[in-house]
C-alpha cells in the first residue's frame, strides 16, 4: 500500500528544532480560525500571517484571526472558499480557488476576480502569473484578464501540480508526466525526470529536491543527475514515504 504525505524532510527539519528553544504557538477555531484544514501559508512584509483554508482565507496578525470569505454579488471579494493555494507578488497576494483566482492588494484588502477553473498552482514570473491546471499552464494577464495558454512553454495536455523558480529565472514545471525546466535566456524546455512529480525546490547549493507522486525523493546535482533516490519500501524502516505533497 502507498503511504502518504510526511516526508523524511519534515522529519530532518522537527530533528533540528528540538535542539533549539523554540516554541510553537496553536492556532486553532477557538482562536478565529475559518477550518482547521489549511493548505497554504505565507508571510508579507508587515510579518501578517496569511493561511489559505478550505473555508476562506484567514490573516493572523500576532493578536487576532480575520476571515475573508466570498460575498454574494461582491467583485471585491474572495473568489471561492476553497483555497488551494496563496502566492505573494509585490503588494499583492494570489490566491487560487476552485472558482477561479483572486488578487488581494494587501494594503486595501480589496480582491480582484478572474473567474478560471481548474488551477492547482500559481506563480508570478517574468511579469505575469503562470496558472498551473489539470489541462496544461495558461497565462494571466491581470490587465485585461486575458488567460492564454502557454503551449510554448509546456505543450503536454497535463495536470501541472506545482510551478517553482530559481534565483537565475529557471523556471520548473512538476507534472503528471514529469519535471521539466524551462529557460527564458535560450526558451527551451527540457524533460528532468519521467516520473509524476507534486513539488520541487532548489536549496542553497543548487541542488534540486524532486517530490514525487509514488517514487519518493529524488536528490538531483546542478546539472540534474540523479545524487541519490529516497524511497520506501516495505521490508525496511526508512521514514521516507512515497507521495509527497
Amino acid at each position: 500500500m502507498k503511504k502518504h504525505i510526511f516526508s523524511w524532510l519534515v522529519l530532518g527539519f522537527c530533528t533540528a528544532l528540538s535542539a533549539q528553544n523554540i516554541a510553537f504557538e496553536y492556532l486553532g477555531l477557538k482562536d478565529g480560525i475559518s477550518q482547521v484544514s489549511v493548505t497554504s501559508l505565507l508571510q508579507d512584509e508587515k510579518g501578517r500571517i496569511w493561511i489559505g483554508t478550505r473555508d476562506g482565507l484567514n490573516v493572523y496578525d500576532g493578536n487576532r484571526v480575520k476571515t475573508f470569505r466570498p460575498v454574494h454579488n461582491d467583485s471585491m471579494s474572495l473568489l471561492g472558499y476553497n483555497i488551494r493555494v496563496l502566492k505573494k507578488d509585490g503588494k499583492y497576494i494570489w490566491a487560487a480557488t476552485y472558482n477561479g483566482i483572486s488578487r488581494l492588494n494587501i494594503q486595501t484588502l480589496a480582491f480582484k476576480q478572474f473567474p478560471f477553473d481548474g488551477v492547482l498552482s500559481l506563480l508570478p514570473y517574468k511579469g505575469k502569473l503562470l496558472l498551473g491546471t489539470g489541462r496544461g499552464l495558461f497565462e494571466l494577464n491581470a490587465d485585461n484578464k486575458a488567460i492564454v495558454l502557454r503551449n510554448d512553454l509546456f505543450d503536454k495536455n497535463c495536470a501541472v501540480r506545482y510551478l517553482a523558480a530559481d534565483k537565475t529565472g529557471m523556471l520548473f514545471i512538476c507534472s503528471d508526466e514529469g519535471l521539466y525546466r524551462y529557460n527564458a535566456d535560450n526558451k527551451v524546455t527540457a524533460k528532468i525526470t519521467e516520473v509524476k512529480t507534486n513539488t520541487v525546490y532548489t536549496d542553497s547549493q543548487k541542488r534540486i529536491w524532486v517530490g514525487t507522486d509514488g517514487e519518493g525523493v529524488m536528490l538531483l546535482n546542478r546539472k540534474y543527475a540523479l545524487i541519490r533516490h529516497f524511497k520506501h519500501e516495505d521490508n525496511d524502516s526508512t521514514p521516507v514515504y512515497n507521495i509527497i505533497r
